[in-house]
């Protein structure tokens, strides 16, 4: 980092701050180097079970990113309710955010699917906190998506927001 003048900045708080973000995304290209090569593997008899194994135990959650990443890009429905399996796990706002989005989804069938499965997993983990996140879709001009918020809010049992989901279903 640099002050105004364009010096060498020596706060050791920016210094920290510097080397903890150098460390995230350093873990972040391993993790998705790991998760690439598990991918191969999937595709070779021999190896798959150890991928899938290796893919269930991720606990860190520096590994939320790439495995974000790896859900909205993959195709094959099983991989993706694997991932979304570890991402319920993870101590990760990120990976929380991802199966509320998820949960929102469905365009075709095969969202619908992954859509229904990140509701169940929302409600399995008792990831409550995440509700917020669906207030804001029950005043949307779009039926579909009141009547998902609506869903996924009523499925977490969340009962500080029935004033407004009584509000917005009435429209």
């Amino acid at each position: 980092f640099r002050d105004k003048e364009g010096e060498p900045d020596n706060d050791p708080a920016q210094a920290k701050l510097a080397e903890a973000e150098e460390k995230r995304e350093e873990a972040e290209v391993a993790w998705k180097k790991k998760l690439r090569m598990w991918r191969g593997w999937l595709k070779d008899s021999r190896r798959r079970g150890k991928a899938i194994s290796e893919i269930e135990s991720i606990q860190d959650p520096l590994a939320a990113k790439p495995l974000v990443e790896m859900f909205w890009s993959e195709r094959s429905i099983a991989l993706r309710q694997l991932i979304a399996d570890v991402l319920a796990q993870l101590d990760s706002g990120l990976a929380t955010s991802a199966l509320a989005q998820a949960a929102m989804q469905g365009d075709n069938e095969d969202d619908n699917e992954i859509r229904l499965y990140a509701i169940k997993l929302l409600e399995r983990h008792n990831l409550r906190g995440v509700v917020p996140a669906f207030l804001p879709e029950l005043h949307s001009s779009s039926n579909v998506r009141v009547r998902r918020a609506a869903h996924v809010i009523g499925q977490l049992g969340d009962e500080t927001v029935v004033l407004p989901l009584i509000k917005a279903l009435r429209t």
